[in-house]
């Protein structure tokens, strides 16, 4: 199994998740393969690891002819989930700030990485992102 991480032009991870993930194959053991675009995942097996956004990943699945089941949190799990989770606008989300903290990611693919929005200043974060963006939102969770 070989591991391809997202890169920007540079040769650093794409995102702090992107880094994050790099960081722990190395200690792994694992030489990660950074990648710009879809070239850079030639030759990629189906049991490879690709980190980076969902359409890059959708995108080599289908061409690996792997079926990709559509994604969601179905309503007969959310009693294991563990939490409320459901879907707003982002507008809708900003303007109740009596709510916050309240985890907050978009729908549609990467339009903003998912993050706790905790204060005001947590909202240069969404600056890609529109006012009437659907978002799914959790309810805060500390993970042990």
């Amino acid at each position: 199994m070989r591991v391809f991480i997202k890169a920007l032009r540079n040769g650093f991870p794409e995102t702090e998740t992107d880094y994050t993930a790099w960081q722990g194959f190395q200690e792994l053991g694992f030489k990660p393969v950074l990648f710009q675009n879809e070239s850079g995942l030639q030759g990629c097996r189906p049991d490879d690891l690709i980190v980076g956004g969902i359409s890059v990943i959708l995108k080599k699945l289908t061409e690996l002819e792997i079926h990709v089941p559509e994604y969601d949190y179905p309503c007969e799990l959310s009693d294991y989930l563990g939490r409320r989770i459901w879907t707003d606008t982002l507008d809708n989300v900003l303007s109740e700030t009596k709510k916050w903290p309240v985890f907050v990611k978009p729908v549609k693919d990467k339009v903003f990485v998912g993050f706790l929005l905790r204060s005001e200043k947590d909202i240069p974060r969404l600056r890609e992102a529109k006012y009437d963006e659907p978002v799914l939102c959790s309810e805060p969770v500390e993970f042990l």
